[in-house]
């Protein structure tokens, strides 16, 4: 890692998050380089936000302070978080069991969730909405799970309201949310 940079890399994605040395909250501007199959993604996130207005977009929809959007192709888990960043979003994160039976509620289908498997751990890190990267919150594994089947399960799934870990090259339904200012 170059000057403090945080590596973080799995079998399949390498994120490289700039060391912070700022943390004010909603003053926080972050670089995140995404690399995968050779390219490179860069975006500049501060806390995606909806309408100033408390409102969520046309076609999000809305529980606590967060406005949720399915997309709407099944993808592979890299190609939801880029889809959710050209929107100005991030990937779901899901912070409590309340939210939880929303999404399952709201979205019935299987989704991506914004977790991912540290390469050789069986520790798990969040996608931030400030595209930074944290250890998990909340969970709500299956029995049994997460089991990592045959080494390759590094992505995780919401499936009939239990987490479940998936290989991240599946291509499953996703949802991009946007925290209400």
């Amino acid at each position: 890692a170059l000057n403090g940079d945080v590596v973080i890399q799995t079998n399949e994605t390498e994120f490289i998050t700039p060391k912070n040395t700022r943390r004010e909250d909603y003053d926080v501007t972050t670089a995140n380089q995404f690399t995968r199959n050779e390219s490179v993604y860069e975006t500049t996130s501060m806390y995606p936000t909806a309408k100033k207005t408390g409102e969520c977009p046309d076609g999000w929809a809305r529980f606590e302070n967060k406005c949720y959007m399915k997309g709407d192709r099944l993808t592979s888990f890299s190609d939801r978080l880029k889809e959710c960043i050209s929107l100005g979003a991030s990937i779901l994160t899901i912070n409590s069991k309340e939210e939880n039976q929303f999404i399952t509620d709201t979205f019935p289908e299987t989704q991506w969730i914004g977790v991912m498997r540290l390469t050789g751990a069986d520790v798990f890190i969040r996608f931030e909405p400030t595209g930074h990267l944290s250890y998990l919150m909340y969970t709500q594994w299956r029995i049994g799970e997460p089991n990592n089947l045959f080494a390759k399960e590094n992505c995780v799934e919401l499936n009939r309201g239990f987490w479940n870990d998936v290989p991240c090259d599946y291509h499953l339904s996703g949802i991009c949310q946007k925290y209400v200012s």
